[in-house]
């Protein structure tokens, strides 16, 4: 007999006949395999065995049966308690804890930039997703209309499914500003589509219908489909019974490389290249900030109210000094000077008094001169320059320290990269220019030994009757320094071993480390540091130092030191100065320090 435990409790059984199969016996399955006949005796006991048997069978089918039940019961029990254990132990959730007001502004920095993506191949929908996660997150999302209303769109991705996605965010939205970034793309080259298809023409039509909506918007499509979209949109798109973009506070229009084609003696009716689907909008008035590819006057923009501008390319139409007439209010200005159409500043002879910031990339010498020149600003407080010029002449920089001369702007913040001077000399020279500068930013990349070098640190240094520093002192530089940010090396690929010896010969010319750390002490911040010029300074000219307040230190505040070295020259330069700056730290000077060196981890502090 076969016993099964149904019960380990109650100790109750389940039993059955014990009987073997036929094919476990090896006559049985002679037996089967041939034609034997069996007599009326083996019949009738195969037919009781058989009876039997099927009874046992309904007896198991019953009894798994009513344990399946059981089990199934038990199961469907057991989710039940499931869900109630989990619906309880989310009230103790951490998250709940959290203020609305939190969850809200952790939504808002997730979906920042882009609570809506469409780009090739794929879309990325994070605002919908914490709709549908659960009722409070659902409601949080729906009550705050900013969360849908940033998106990054390529067009040439758009599908009916894209189109419903977009209009389910606009109906979302509400009212809210809208901030966006749109494109158009090849799926196939990733070339820009110099032609929409007709889904991509639809969610253009869409985002221009919102058009008073618009914050912060940004456009980087092929020249064409700026024009087409005129011709296509005019009429649906009214004119000026329309109402202006009164929201629009910034715009970014970019196109792509040479695919703007102009009749340079054609006027803005006359030359259809010239007329844009931004021609359709009536006026923009709440416009402070333009970003363009090229200046081109016949943009139906108003440039007299800018505040903000940037030329990303070296392209303008006309002359340069459109720029400065027609942007009178402007307070940043940051411009590309090449070879190109853009290169041509010879009759500039403008004093931009609003102009507070300028960020400028030099790629041609004579177009520099042009513009350092005939520019003067006496209310810049912020400069950046950056770009490289292979044959330079003393005139590009000599022209460049007598517009800052002529200006005699307040500059308080002086960004500069390599490539821009050639050697610490010319730098000190226009350092020497800048006595209210307040924060110096030194990119020197892979060329810093023409710059970082002894004599521009002890220059640097400050002589008191506290500290003192062995070496030719000159006068005074930077009384107002209190932030300080230098940047050694490229971050090239380990491998490139093409770099190697000019890695090599930089840093086997590091300024002294002792020299550095002496430099930082002497401009530690203090409530009132005399200065101790030179000797052959005559009296006049420390008296007028004095009357200028020039030699009051006001006190380094911050360094931010950022080093990629690749050699032991650069690597032991670094163990040597980092125990001074250990110190610094100590004593309250702001240090922010990263070194990266081969073999060896990136090293903060």
């Amino acid at each position: 007999m076969l016993s099964t435990t149904l019960c380990q409790k109650c100790n109750n059984t389940f039993t059955a006949a014990d009987r073997t199969p036929l094919s476990a016996s090896s006559l049985s399955m002679q037996q089967l395999r041939t034609r034997q006949t069996l007599s009326d005796t083996d019949i009738s006991r195969m037919q009781h065995l058989v009876e039997n048997a099927e009874r046992d069978l309904e007896r198991y089918d019953t009894e798994i049966g009513a344990l399946t039940e059981i089990l199934n019961k038990l199961q469907e029990e057991r989710k039940t308690l499931q869900r109630y254990t989990d619906e309880h132990r989310s009230l103790l959730a951490p998250v709940r804890r959290l203020p609305v007001e939190l969850i809200s502004e952790i939504f808002a920095f997730a979906t920042c930039p882009d609570g809506l993506t469409i780009g090739q191949g794929y879309i990325d929908t994070p605002t919908l997703a914490f709709s549908q996660t659960c009722n409070v997150w659902k409601n949080i999302v729906y009550s705050r209309p900013a969360l849908w209303s940033c998106w990054d769109i390529d067009l040439g991705n758009s599908t009916p499914r894209t189109i419903s996605l977009l209009q389910q965010y606009l109906d979302r939205s509400g009212d809210a500003p809208l901030t966006f970034k749109i494109s158009a793309t090849d799926i196939d080259d990733e070339d820009a589509l110099d032609e929409l298809h007709k889904d991509g023409w639809n969610m253009l039509e869409i985002i221009l219908s919102h058009r008073l909506q618009w914050k912060e918007a940004t456009f980087n499509l092929h020249w064409d489909i700026y024009t087409e979209g005129y011709y296509r949109m005019r009429s649906s798109i009214p004119r000026q019974t329309d109402r202006p973009l009164d929201s629009l506070e910034v715009l970014n229009i970019h196109w792509t490389c040479d695919s703007m084609v102009l009749d340079p003696d054609a006027d803005s009716d006359s030359d259809p290249n010239k007329k844009t689907f931004f021609h359709l909008f009536p006026g923009w008035p709440a416009l402070r900030s333009l970003s363009l590819d090229a200046f081109h006057p016949f943009l139906p923009f108003p440039f007299e109210k800018l505040q903000e501008l940037k030329i990303c390319d070296n392209c303008a139409d006309g002359s340069p000094g459109d720029i400065f007439e027609l942007c009178g209010g402007l307070e940043h200005l940051s411009l590309r000077t090449g070879d190109q159409y853009l290169g041509d500043f010879d009759d500039l002879n403008v004093t931009h008094k609003s102009l507070q910031s300028l960020e400028l990339y030099v790629g041609d010498e004579y177009a520099a001169i042009g513009l350092f020149e005939g520019l003067t600003v006496p209310c810049l407080t912020t400069l950046k320059v950056s770009g490289t010029i292979v044959d330079q002449e003393e005139d590009w920089q000599r022209s460049f320290r007598a517009m800052l001369a002529r200006s005699k702007c307040p500059l308080e913040l002086f960004e500069f990269h390599e490539g821009f001077f050639r050697s610490d000399e010319e730098v000190l020279a226009v350092l020497k220019l800048l006595p209210r500068l307040k924060c110096l930013k030194m990119d020197l990349g892979s060329g810093f030994q023409n710059f970082f070098t002894d004599t521009l640190v002890l220059n640097l240094t400050i002589e008191d009757g506290s500290n003192s520093v062995t070496g030719p002192v000159s006068l005074l530089l930077l009384p107002s320094l209190t932030h300080l940010e230098v940047s050694l090396g490229d971050f090239w690929p380990f491998h490139d071993w093409t770099r190697w010896k000019v890695a090599y010969d930089n840093e086997r010319f590091l300024p002294k480390p002792d020299l550095v750390i002496a430099m930082l002490r002497s401009r530690k911040s203090r409530s009132s540091t005399p200065v101790c010029r030179s000797s052959s300074e005559s009296s006049e000219r420390r008296l007028q130092a004095w009357t200028d307040d020039h030699n009051t230190v006001v006190g380094l505040e911050k360094l931010k030191l950022s080093a990629n070295f690749r050699t032991p020259a650069g690597r032991d330069w670094f163990s040597l100065t980092i125990p001074g700056l250990r110190v610094l730290k100590q004593e309250g000077l702001g240090l922010d320090v990263e070194f990266r060196a081969q073999d060896t981890e990136l090293f903060r502090l």
